[in-house]
């Protein structure tokens, strides 16, 4: 469980700073801020990806390591409610992880940037990052991810072509209807709920 995670990582902290091993150190600082956002304990897991990031050198073999904790402090920023702090992170993100060809990270940035721009209301920027991220995670064959961005692009379209956002939202639920994962079925029922709401088909809403 994570308190179990929480008290061994812990220990392998007091270990390797009793050693003088940086590497050991960063490494279980990052794993320790993963185990904080996974809790939902955004302040911490902020304190330990800034540790780490105040301590990594500005090497080009660290580049994807660094986008890496910017996405991650990009993250807990958006969740803090800190989201123009969230988005400049985003951006110092996007070219790291280029120059380290990491297009699965690459991906879950435009991703999060998708749903920081929603959030705002910027909807075309939205869709401009959410596209992106949908072809890489499509290029990769990452369906799960693949398919929360087209949810997202279909809720995208909802404010200006119902109709257009409809088809999407069923074309999705026939090509995954084996879909697991419940947050995503959620989003994409809520999706198809508020199409046939707008379209004032109540029956089928």
């Amino acid at each position: 469980d994570y308190a179990r995670a929480m008290e061994s990582f812990t220990t392998a902290l007091e270990l390797h700073t009793a050693a003088g091993n940086a590497r050991g150190q960063r490494n279980v600082r990052m794993a320790l801020g993963n185990v904080f956002v996974l809790i939902e304990m955004f302040e911490l897991g902020k304190t330990q990806y800034e540790e780490v990031l105040s301590e990594l050198d500005w090497i080009p073999e660290n580049a994807r390591f660094r986008g890496l904790l910017y996405m991650n402090l990009g993250y807990c920023e958006y969740k803090l409610g800190n989201l123009n702090h969230a988005t400049e992170l985003y951006y110092q993100a996007l070219p790291l992880a280029e120059q380290a060809n990491s297009d699965y990270h690459l991906a879950c940035i435009h991703q999060n940037i998708a749903a920081l721009y929603e959030e705002e209301g910027r909807l075309d920027d939205a869709k401009f990052h959410s596209t992106r991220s949908l072809s890489l995670f499509e290029q990769m064959g990452v369906e799960l991810l693949a398919a929360e961005c087209q949810v997202q692009l279909a809720r995208l379209r909802l404010a200006d072509d119902v109709r257009g956002s409809l088809a999407m939202a069923e074309g999705i639920l026939a090509r995954h209807s084996d879909i697991e994962n419940h947050e995503l079925l959620r989003d994409l029922h809520e999706l198809l709920y508020l199409a046939y709401k707008e379209l004032g088909n109540a029956p089928r809403a």
